[in-house]
C-alpha cells in the first residue's frame, strides 16, 4: 500500500476483504463513540477523541489488526485468548468470522481509557 492521506484512501487501497472487515470496525467505532475523530496515523487508520489517538486498525493480507490493546481487563483477556495476539494487537484473520463484540469490547475499552486520560490532564488556562 502507498502511503495515503485520508481513512478514505486506505480503505480505497485494501483490498474487498479487507475494506468489508475494517468498514465493520470503523462502524463499531462510530457507534461506541460517535464524536470520534479519523485520521492517518503511522501510516494507518487511526480514531481520535479531543485530538488524541485511542484505537488504531490496519488491513494485512491474511488478517485484519486493532491496537493498542487494553491492559488488565480479564474479561477482554479471556474474550481475545481465540485471536493471535502479540505485542498488544489483536489479528482477526480473514478466513474466521470477524467478532464484532470483541471488536466492541476492546474499543468501549480504549475508549474509557482515553476518557479518563483527557480528564486528568491539566487544564490550559483560559479554556
Amino acid at each position: 500500500m502507498s502511503k495515503h492521506t485520508s481513512v478514505e484512501a486506505y480503505l480505497d487501497d485494501c483490498d474487498e476483504t479487507g475494506r468489508e472487515r475494517l468498514e465493520a470496525i470503523r462502524a463499531v467505532v462510530r457507534e461506541v463513540a460517535p464524536d470520534a475523530g479519523e485520521r492517518i496515523s503511522y501510516a494507518i487508520p487511526a480514531f481520535t477523541i479531543d485530538g488524541k489517538v485511542f484505537v488504531f486498525m490496519a488491513a494485512w493480507k491474511e488478517h485484519v489488526s486493532l491496537y493498542p490493546l487494553p491492559q488488565g481487563d480479564p474479561e477482554i483477556d479471556a474474550a481475545l485468548a481465540p485471536y493471535a495476539v502479540a505485542k498488544g494487537t489483536v489479528k482477526f484473520r480473514h478466513r474466521e468470522p470477524l467478532p464484532l463484540d470483541v471488536v466492541r469490547l476492546v474499543v468501549e475499552a480504549k475508549l474509557r481509557d482515553a476518557e479518563e486520560r483527557a480528564a486528568k490532564r491539566p487544564r490550559k488556562r483560559g479554556s
